[in-house]
């Protein structure tokens, strides 16, 4: 590969890793760390209390552990179906809220923190930014993308109640399962996209449109 600009000696791989470092965060000693902390400060403000909380450095350590380890547990498993992979999200979800002490952490914003991570993750294996050996260690995620979650914040929600999507009566932070479950169901009900590509269309902000299923 040649250099990209005349006079320049860097390739085009220097310039897309020095972008993932501009908007990620440099590689951290656990797998994926950068993209789960950008995931987190995505919904922290929502996690009233946790800054002054006894043990927070223990409890975020824990928790970056836990999702990094499910990260690359998602790609070990090479066949999915939707039924198996809402499974699988659920218990990781679980497993968060379950490291957080004194019901701190909810569903919603478990959610939040696992599919926006999913999200880099894949947008990074997909430009190019992601570490040789985080690739390695997530040899074969790709075929539990079409079964990925839309992570649920207020911009996501508004963008869909232009579209008449479905829509959330609380906090979308303070969500439970079940509410969760409906919606995710109801999503993939309505469209025709995958619940990542609906993110990736509903965030473009050019007045993109999914698809609508027609009725059988």
């Amino acid at each position: 590969m040649v250099a990209i600009f005349d006079g320049s000696t860097q390739e085009r791989n220097a310039f897309v890793r020095y972008l993932g470092i501009l908007y990620f965060g440099s590689p951290g000693d656990i797998p994926f760390s950068r993209y789960i902390n950008r995931a987190y400060r995505d919904f922290s403000r929502t996690l009233r209390g946790f800054a002054k909380l006894p043990g927070h450095d223990e409890v975020f350590s824990q928790a970056t552990l836990k999702l990094s380890d499910a990260i690359k547990a998602l790609a070990k498993k090479k066949s999915w179906t939707q039924q198996s992979f809402d499974a699988c999200h659920d218990a990781i979800c679980q497993d968060l809220m379950n490291i957080f002490p004194n019901n701190l952490l909810h569903y919603g914003q478990a959610q939040k923190w696992l599919n926006m991570t999913l999200k880099y993750v894949f947008t990074a294996l997909a430009t190019g930014i992601l570490e040789e050996e985080e690739r390695r260690l997530i040899e074969g995620i790709e075929s539990c993308y079409q079964y990925a979650h839309l992570p649920i914040d207020n911009i996501v929600l508004e963008a869909l109640k232009k579209q008449g999507g479905p829509a959330i009566k609380r906090r979308w932070s303070k969500i439970d399962v079940s509410q969760y479950r409906e919606f995710q169901a109801d999503l993939r009900a309505r469209y025709v996209e995958c619940p990542l590509d609906m993110d990736f269309l509903l965030w473009k902000g050019d007045g993109a449109e999914l698809t609508r299923k027609t009725k059988q």
